[in-house]
């Protein structure tokens, strides 16, 4: 007797997010250690110290993280770093030790690699990362970096994403969305805009500022509930933080703070620099609720000089089907439909 044989979805079938589930499947084999494993930004493991560890991995590969012929080696040495840093401010932590994987085609100028090498060494340089090690490999035609990278906090003062509860306050630092649009502009989109929201756009792809400081003071205000990093856009980064805490959320249009470069960009192409920006990835600013009555400390913070702007975008309200409503100045309401950067998306 003949049977139909299942045929097994494949990686683009069940997405980014599908493969998270998947990997979580595995099971702990000395769970005692571990606080927090998928699902985060970094894993949170218990040390010998007195203080929790994390632990996080990026990766950037050719043609998917970044143009080889056309990014600065240099920068995307200081990215590489970076966007694990980010990792580590989204939970209040402190960065401490690296390793990074290097595969690398054969036609590749030592010159290129050495400008990249100095990139990262002067970024690690900044926040006190030693690079202690790693491994070298050839790739046929893809050059592809990884990097691992360790970091420290108190346990008091480890903030995840599951810990919003309905009324918290959203907050978001800097300004979204300008990471997209440059690398738009990169892969040649014509932009009609003034030389500096060009260069603006464009630095902004790729340089990434880690907002580490500023995670480390949030960690420590004790008003600080939940706490992400925009990675992947606010549309996907948003509903991580009220699936994890089991809320949904409401975002005022009038409050997302976007540059006067970004609203000269989507001009310039005929868009909405509000869908643009909830929809954008790349940026590696913060994204945090707190406690209402945490408000006046939130406030004496976003004064400070030595810190990114810090806006109240909105807050979480009591849905466990973790959807983002949209607030229109006239008070109309909209479901965010999902969005922003998802690997394996065809």
């Amino acid at each position: 007797m003949k049977t139909n044989k299942v045929k097994s979805p494949k990686v683009s079938d069940i997405g980014e997010s599908g493969l998270i589930r998947l990997t979580g499947h595995f099971n702990l084999n000395r769970p005692e250690r571990i606080i927090t494993g998928i699902g985060d930004d970094c894993a949170v493991i218990r040390n010998n110290e007195g203080k929790l560890q994390l632990l996080t991995t990026d990766v950037m590969i050719d043609g998917v993280h970044f143009l080889r012929d056309r990014h600065k080696p240099q920068a995307l040495g200081e990215k590489l770093l970076a966007i694990s840093l980010s990792d580590i401010a989204a939970m209040g932590g402190e960065p401490r030790e690296a390793i990074i994987c290097a595969m690398l085609t054969a036609d590749l100028e030592v010159n290129w690699l050495e400008d990249f090498y100095t990139g990262l060494n002067d970024i690690a340089k900044r926040y006190n990362v030693n690079i202690v090690g790693g491994d070298t490999s050839q790739h046929p035609d893809r050059l592809t970096f990884a990097l691992t990278l360790t970091g420290i906090v108190e346990e008091k003062n480890v903030i995840h994403r599951s810990g919003g509860k309905p009324g918290d306050l959203i907050f978001v630092s800097g300004t979204i969305g300008n990471s997209d649009a440059g690398l738009q502009i990169i892969k040649n989109k014509t932009a009609d805009i003034s030389e500096e929201h060009l260069e603006f756009l464009i630095n902004s792809c790729i340089r990434t500022e880690p907002r580490v400081e500023l995670g480390q003071v949030l960690s420590k205000s004790g008003v600080v509930t939940a706490m992400t990093d925009i990675s992947d856009g606010l549309a996907v980064d948003l509903p991580n933080i009220c699936r994890a805490g089991g809320t949904g959320s409401e975002l005022i249009v009038e409050y997302i703070p976007i540059s006067s470069a970004l609203k000269d960009f989507c001009k310039s192409q005929n868009e909405s620099p509000i869908e643009f920006a909830l929809k954008s990835g790349g940026d590696y600013e913060l994204l945090w609720t707190i406690n209402p009555n945490g408000i006046e400390i939130i406030e004496e913070l976003a004064k400070r000089s030595d810190l990114p702007p810090i806006t109240h975008i909105g807050r979480l309200v009591d849905d466990n089907q973790s959807k983002v409503t949209i607030i229109q100045p006239g008070g109309q309401k909209e479901i965010l439909q999902s969005g922003g950067w998802q690997h394996f998306s065809i």
